[in-house]
Order: C-alpha cells, then structure tokens, then sequence
C-alpha cells in the first residue's frame, strides 16, 4: 500500500510539472502555480506520511498486545508532529527566500529603467549642445532669429535654463558687437561682469571677451545678456579655458543660479561647446586657441532634468541621488529625490536594496544612486509565506490527530484501510481520465533490465497529434517506433530520467521520418521507478506562423527585400564596426524616375511588377556583406559596408548601367531610369539617421537636376533646403500679414490694340527684400500646400479690385487668374468662386481661369466636372504656357477651353529664329481651326507684335504694351483718354 500511495503521489507531482511546463509561458504565473504546487504537494506528503503510521501501526497491533500497541500509537503521533513541523519549517523558509528574491529582482528591475531614463535624459542634454555647437560651427554666420528658430526645440524638452552663444570678441570689436546688438532692439546691451558684492558692472578691459551674445529663452534670463566675466570668475574661468584647450564638451561644477529663489539649494552645471573654424580633432591646442570662435552654452538644471526624466511614473517607491564624483568631496551631491533637510531624514539603503550606475556628463563622472523606501518593500514585497506556520501547524496538528484517532479506533481500522484503497483507486482513474482527455499527447514507456525502452501505451490525443494509431505498437521498443530518435540524446536523456528521476524538456524537437514530421514542446518525467512519462504537443503551426511574422516584420511583402527595420539593425551593426575599424560606409538611396507614370497608365498590379523586377536587379548588383532595402513605395536604400567615395560612385555606376536596359512588363519594354545620392560615413554623418536623411537630401538634388544620374551629398544642399524652409514660413506669414500685391498687365487686341482683358500676377511686399517677383516664391509654394492659400488670395483680391473699379465708375475687362493644377482637385472650387462673385456683386464673365497642362494631365473625372461647371458660370478658361508640356491634344476637345496662350519662350526668338516662326503659326493655327482665341505672351518689340499679326493671333501682352503694375497705375488703362499703342 506504500509503494502505491508513493507512485500515486510522484505521478500528481509529474503532472502538475507537464501542466506548468506546457502552459506556464508568464513568468509570474508559473512561480504563482509553481508556489501551490508546493504547497499542495507537502500537505499530501502529511497525509501520506499519516497513512504510512496507520499502516505500521496496524502491523504492530496484529502482532503485539495493547501495551505495544499504545506505544505504537503515541511514537507515531509524535513523528508525525516531528516531520510536520519539519516540512513546514522548511517550506517557509524557501518561500520566504523566494519573496525576498522576488523583491530584490523587482527592485533592481524598476531602479535600472528609472537610472536609465535619469542617464538618458542628461545625455539628451549633451546632445543638444553639442547639436547646437555643430549648428553654429557648420552654419558660419548666424542670426539671432535662426538662433532662436534653431534651439526652441530643445528648450521644449525641458530641463534647460537657457541655450547661449558666448562669440569671442577681441578688445577692439567690443563697441562694435555691443553697437550691433543694440540694433537687434537690445536696448542698453553692453558686457558686463560681476563685482564683489555681486553687482553685474561694465566689464574691465581686456584682450578679448566671451560674452552672452545670443540667449534664449530671454524671459527670466535677460540679466544674463552681455555677460561676459573674466578668467577668475569661479564657474566659467577655467571650465572655458578646458573646454577651449581640449576642444570637447567641458561640465562645471554645481552652480546656483541667480535666478534661484527657492530656500533650498537648488543647483545647475553650464556645458561649454567650444566652436572652431575648422575641425577640432586635427587641431593641436595652440591652433585650438587661434582658430577659437567662441562657445555653445547650455544652462542645465538639475532638479528639472531629473523629474522630467522620472515624469511617466514618478519615483515609485524610490529614493535618489545624483554625485558628481569629478567634484570635491563636500560638493558632489548634485540633487536628491526627495530632498532632505539632512542626511539624516533619508533612508539608509541596504545592500540588496541599492543600486548605482556611473556615467560621463562632458568630462565629468557621475553617479546615480536609487534606493527602495519602505513604501517600495511594503508594496513589492509578497507575504504569503506569513500564512505557512500556521496553516502546516493547523495541519500537521489535524495529521497528528488524525493518526491517533485512527489508532484508537482499532475496530474501524478495517473499513479505513478499504476506504483509503478505493479512493486512492479512484484518484488513479481519475489521473487516467486526465490523462485520456488531455489536449496533449501522452507517452508511456517501461525500463526493462536489459536497458530497453518498451512502450507501454498512450492517451487519445497522441493519436491524433502523430496520426498513427498507438495500440500496435504496444510492447515495441522506443527505437522501433521511432527511429530517427535513435542518432540523438534523447533516449540516453530518457534512460537516465527512467532510473534516476527528474524531469527534462525541449521547448522545440525537430522530428523528421517517412511517417511523422513537425515540430513539437516534449517534456519526460519518471512516475514510478524505471517508468517513464512523455508528455508533447504539436508546435509546428506556431513555429511557421513565428517564421511568417519575422518574415513581416523584417521583409517587404512584395519584393521580399529587407524592411526599413531590418536596415536599421544592420546598418547600426555596420556603424559599430566601421567606427571600430575607423572604415568607411556609404548609404545609396534612389527611386524610380516617373514611377507614377507607371502606376497611372498601367496600373498598380504592373507597377508592383516594375518594382519586383528591380528588387531582383539590385540584389543580383551586391555583395553578400552589402544590404538593398525597399522603404516603401519606389524608394530603395543600399547600405554598403567598407565602401568608400569610389566603391559608392562605382556601385552607382553598376546600378544606373542596369537600369538602362528595358523592364518587360505587361508585354511592354518599358524604360525606366533611377535617381541616387549617395552619403558618406562618417563625412556625410555620424549615424544611419543622419546618413540617410543626407543621401535622400543629394537624392531631391538630382531629382531637382533632372533625373538618371548620381550626386554625393554636400553641406550646401542642407543650406539650400534651409533657405527654401525659411521661405517657406516667411510666405505663410506673408499670407497671413497681408504682404502679397496683385499687379497687372494688359492684354490687347493685336489688330487695332485696344484693351480687352488684363493678367494678375502675384508680387510679394517683402519687409526686408522689397518686391519680390513670382519666380523666387510661386515654386516654393508649389512644393507645398501654399499654392492653393496663394490661388484662393488672389481669387479673394482680383474681385475686391474690379468690385473697387466698378464703384470708381470704371469699367474693367475681364480679368485672368493663373490657378495650380491642385487648385482644380480641391472640391468646392467652383462653389467658392460663385460665392465670391455674388459676395462682390460681380458677373462670371469679369473673371478669366488659367490652367497650366499639368492640369489637363491630371485631370480626373472630378477636375473634369470642375471645369464644365466653372465654364457653365459664364466664365473663360485658359489654357497658360501652351507647347512646354506633355499635352494630350485630345483634352483640347473634350474639356471646356477658350483659349490657347502661346508662351514666351516660343515669342523671345521669334524674329531670329525660323523654327519658333512656324510653331508660333502652327499654334495659332490648332487654335483657330479649334475655335479658340490665341493669347502671345512675352510680346517685347514692335517686330514681335508683326509677325503675330501676320500669323493671325488674336491677342497679346508683354512689355511692349506695358509692364505689370500696382491697381492704381492699372487704372489709368481703364480711363477713356488712355492712349494705345496702334
């Protein structure tokens, strides 16, 4: 009966373990369940050992008389209470440790994510100043408002007091700069210093000075303006000449501001970025000192950093210090949270309790130290184990009683003893009942003494997992059933658990013979001696479902090449090793010229096709060691290790050859060209971001230069993208601050030279350039969403205008508005234009609509039904600059035009040159034959205005009629005594 109870309770014990191995995947699940099973398993342990006395003691009264028998009883009792208390003692002990260990991991967990924010923050800092410092050093010269523009963002972090630029000044440039900054509406700027009882002062004469020139934010930091102390002055004097000498960011000490008020001390460190004229690295320190243009500034404070670093989740719990261990001894704390009046109110840390981490700020060390509070361990620290003492005690009394009432109960020893076998009976059906209806399949095998795996049966499910049916198998060898096993550890792995115990698992088993292939989680255990378990399931579903998300998440679907993820892992793995090796690195980054044509003529499903193709032409381009990425739509990147300026120009060479022969698709040889730039590691950058953002900005370069070729990257494009972004807000604010003017040109009747319409053209008043003609902002409008704001403005100022004349008594001809080929998509175009009309009292017909053949080209159904309905309003369109595009002469018949406009490139050489003459003609002619009015512009000469007219065209402007002009000077046209020309 023993030996029965000891199996029954070895095979519970193996079971929970398959359950915990097969579904434990939650860490904190598995020690919970793992945490009962003990539990429950040392309570059966007390029941079993009850049992066993039960069982001697039932022995010894057969055999011995009433006295032995009590004996029997009272020494049973007591080593049931002996070894429950033994148990229990022992169980407490282990998960109390198990709580102490849990608590220290949760600790170090949530102190290493909180230091981590603390350290990544701070450095965060670092990069600003030294971003400022690169912003400065590579810009050249540089205003107060792109100063400004360029550090906002970094104050809105947090964590700043103020960003500075401190220039160097010599001694005869000081009047000039304190003259210069006064006209940037400093009023009263001058350099200053500190006297002895702290009074900011005009600073003394010296051979030079570093003042505070440019400061942001000005709102509470405009004391510090011209500030510009000496080489005594205790926080800049010799932190300024280190940082100058060493040519790297240079941290004082702790430093109290001015501007503290709070009755703690609350302290920040200023960071110098010293700022050269050529690079610091191949500069000694004498040319470091001559070449000097002064320094980048970063104001940090303290406190701030901290607590916006800890900010998501607040201290948790935790108590912590910053030390600059580069400081004295008396002057490294640098912040604690939360603060104390003394040392004395904090915490003491205990040594499982408290971490630290060191870290470089510029050239100093730093520590954060984090420690748990007693909050922190109340709340982490799990207290079940409180529970175990008295519930073994409860038990190994109820064990003890149990036993002796058994004893003295002699008669019902008898119907107890059956009672026991038929439950424990019934707890082995109900084991085999479990086991039958497992979702997991079930394997037994006998350990014969010979050495041989005899299998000896198997649940339902292992049927079904290894479709093959395990009832003919019974009685077989191990190695019979499966062979492919044999070559392996496992049946050594399986002896060993049959003879010594234990439990072993593979979480993933290949297996591959002519009847069973898949993958599956096994898991051996013994449950009697020389008997073994197998539990397994069936995983090769979840490991191809695992292999298709790595494939999604790293491969593009399409082309199969590696993802923008995929790239950033290896290129930051190239960087490393370039940067180890001080190796080169180049980043490629083209796509397809036109490759919108594509889609829009042939469809997506072909284009996907184009793109395909050219995937599979790339990798057949590159090494093994080299990376083709697809970013999305038809941009690729190649990232090539080792490659330096000729191993890029080279694979840009191979790359542009091969995209020279025709792509065949949808039985078209189609021929499509590529555009690359190209940037360089680490001239170009100094990680794969900026690398990449250069070579895409190279890439708009040669897109800008017309296409099918190859551009290195250069400092002037990101100069050049500035200045079209600084325009680009100006414009927006000039919308918004009314600077635009509307000009206008006369458009005259050829024949007799009479007035019969006039063209408005955009002019900008700009407060600093004066007028600025449309070519230097119409294409930066183009390029973003202010065409469109520009096309409604002077939809808006042309109708104010001729409402404007027509209450002067004047009578205006109708005039023409060139609208962007987005105007046209914007639905509502033809309702807003309406509104306006009735809004000023004006009729359709005072307005003329010019369209560009970009427009026609684009032109949907929508754009279509736009166009008809503004032609059924009674008003004219045009079509601008006919002959430069790509028109199909077919949209001249379908879509609702009035007029052709023959463009000035055409007219410019229409005296000299023959050719011009007969497209001229052959314009006018389609025109005519199209019952349409034809429009010249750019007419200059008298010779022009001939020939024209010779050709039959019907209208013309220019400036031989006269220049774009302001409404007032307009209006002079419109007076009746208006001379003409004839």
């Amino acid at each position: 009966m023993a030996t029965r109870i000891r199996v029954i309770l070895a095979v519970l014990a193996g079971f929970a373990a398959v359950l915990l191995a097969i579904w434990g995947a939650d860490h904190g699940i598995v020690q919970s369940a793992w945490r009962t099973n003990r539990v429950l398993i040392g309570s059966l342990g007390l029941a079993a050992l009850a049992l066993l006395l039960g069982q001697v003691w039932w022995f010894n009264r057969a055999r011995r008389g009433e006295m032995e028998t009590a004996v029997a009883a009272w020494g049973s009792a007591a080593l049931v209470v002996l070894i429950g208390l033994t148990v229990t003692a022992s169980l407490y002990g282990d998960l109390r440790q198990h709580s102490q260990t849990a608590l220290t991991r949760d600790f170090q967990a949530m102190a290493a994510m909180q230091i981590d924010r603390v350290i990544g923050r701070f450095r965060d800092n670092l990069e600003n100043v030294d971003a400022t410092r690169r912003f400065l050093e590579g810009a050249g010269v540089v205003d107060r408002a792109q100063f400004r523009a360029f550090v906002t963002p970094f104050l809105r972090g947090g964590g700043f007091q103020a960003l500075e630029w401190l220039p160097r000044v010599p001694r005869e440039q000081r009047a000039v700069y304190e003259a210069m900054a006064r006209r940037d509406g400093l009023d009263g700027f001058q350099f200053t210093e500190s006297d002895s009882a702290g009074r900011l002062v005009p600073a003394t004469d010296r051979a030079e000075y570093f003042p505070v020139y440019y400061l942001e934010p000005l709102a509470g930091n405009r004391a510090a303006l011209g500030f510009a102390p000496g080489p005594s002055h205790p926080a800049r004097g010799t932190t300024l000449a280190q940082a100058r000498d060493h040519g790297q960011l240079t941290a004082t000490g702790r430093y109290i501001l001015v501007q503290e008020t709070a009755s703690e001390p609350t302290y920040s460190v200023l960071v110098f970025a010293p700022v050269y004229t050529g690079a610091a690295a191949m500069l000694d320190v004498a040319a470091r000192r001559e070449q000097l243009r002064g320094f980048a500034l970063g104001v940090v404070r303290i406190g701030d950093t901290f607590n916006r670093a800890l900010a998501p989740t607040g201290p948790a719990g935790l108590q912590f210090r910053l030390l600059d261990l580069s400081a004295a001894a008396d002057a490294q704390v640098l912040y604690a949270l939360p603060p104390a009046a003394s040392a004395a109110e904090r915490e003491t840390p205990s040594d499982f309790l408290h971490q630290t981490e060191e870290f470089r700020f510029a050239d100093h060390t730093w520590r954060v130290e984090a420690t748990a509070t007693s909050a922190f361990v109340v709340r982490h620290r799990e207290t079940i184990y409180q529970w175990i003492p008295a519930s073994g005690g409860l038990l190994t009394g109820l064990a003890a009683l149990y036993l002796f009432g058994l004893i003295a109960r002699r008669r019902r020893a008898e119907a107890l003893v059956a009672m026991r076998t038929a439950e424990l009976q019934a707890s082995e059906q109900g084991f085999r009942r479990i086991v039958d209806q497992a979702p997991f399949g079930f394997h037994l095998y006998r350990l014969t003494e010979d050495d041989r795996l005899i299998f000896d049966g198997a649940n339902p499910a292992a049927d079904v997992i290894l479709r093959f049916h395990h009832a003919d198998w019974k009685g077989h060898p191990m190695e019979a059933i499966f062979p492919a096993l044999v070559s392996t550890e496992i049946p050594t792995v399986y002896r060993r658990l049959a003879r010594q115990g234990g439990a072993h698992r593979w979480e993933t088993m290949e297996y591959r013979d002519r009847r069973i292939a898949g993958s599956f989680d096994v898991t051996a255990f013994q449950t009697a001696p020389n008997m073994l378990a197998v539990a397994f399931i069936d995983i090769t579903d979840r490991k191809q479902a695992e292999a298709r998300i790595h494939d999604l998440a790293f491969f593009d679907v399409l082309t199969g090449l590696p993802n923008r993820a995929l790239l950033a892992q290896r290129a930051e793995l190239a960087l490393a090793l370039a940067a180890r090796s001080q190796g080169p690195l180049a980043v490629l980054f083209f796509d397809l010229d036109r490759f919108k044509e594509v889609n829009d003529s042939l469809g997506h499903a072909e284009g996907d096709a184009l793109l395909r193709q050219a995937a599979a032409r790339l990798k057949a381009l590159v090494r093994v060691e080299d990376t083709v990425c697809r970013l999305g739509g038809d941009e690729f990147v190649l990232l090539l290790p080792q490659a330096d300026q000729a191993g890029a120009l080279r694979v840009a060479d191979k790359v542009l050859a091969a995209f020279r022969q025709p792509f065949d698709v949808a039985g078209h040889a189609l021929q499509v060209t590529v555009s690359i730039g190209i940037a360089l590691y680490p001239h170009d950058g100094a990680d794969f971001a900026e690398l990449l953002k250069n070579a895409d900005t190279a890439l708009y370069r040669v897109k800008q230069d017309g296409r099918n070729a190859r551009m290195f990257y250069d400092r002037a494009m990101n100069e050049a993208t500035f200045e079209r972004l600084l325009l680009e807000t100006e414009l927006r604010r000039a919308l918004a601050s009314g600077q635009l003017r509307a000009h206008y040109q006369p458009k005259v009747r050829l024949t007799d030279g009479a007035l019969v319409g006039a063209e408005a053209l955009v002019r900008w008043q700009h407060p600093e350039r004066g007028l600025l003609p449309p070519g230097l902002f119409v294409p930066v409008a183009e390029t973003s969403d202010l065409i469109v704001a520009l096309g409604d403005w002077m939809l808006d100022e042309v109708c104010r205008q001729l409402a404007a004349w027509h209450r002067a008594g004047l009578a205006p001809p109708p005039v023409a508005i060139n609208l962007a080929a987005r105007h046209f998509r914007q639905p509502g175009l033809a309702d807003r234009i309406c509104g306006l009309l009735k809004s000023y009292d004006l009729s359709p017909q005072a307005l003329e609509l010019e369209l560009t053949e970009s427009t026609l080209l684009e032109a949907g159904e929508d754009t279509t039904e736009t166009l008809r309905r503004l032609k059924r309003l009674g008003m004219t369109l045009a079509l601008d600059d006919f002959g430069t595009g790509y028109c199909n002469l077919g949209y001249l018949k379908r879509l609702p035009i009035a007029t052709l406009k023959i463009d000035r490139s055409f007219v410019r050489d229409l005296v000299i040159d023959a050719d011009d003459r007969v497209l001229s003609a052959t314009i006018v002619a389609l025109g005519h034959h199209l019952g349409l009015a034809v429009v010249a512009e750019g007419v200059e000469t008298e010779e022009q205005r001939r020939i024209l007219l010779e050709q039959g065209c019907d209208l013309a402007q220019g400036y031989l009629f006269n220049r774009p002009a302001p409404a007032e000077i307009f209006a002079t046209w419109l007076a009746p005594t208006h001379a003409r020309p004839d």
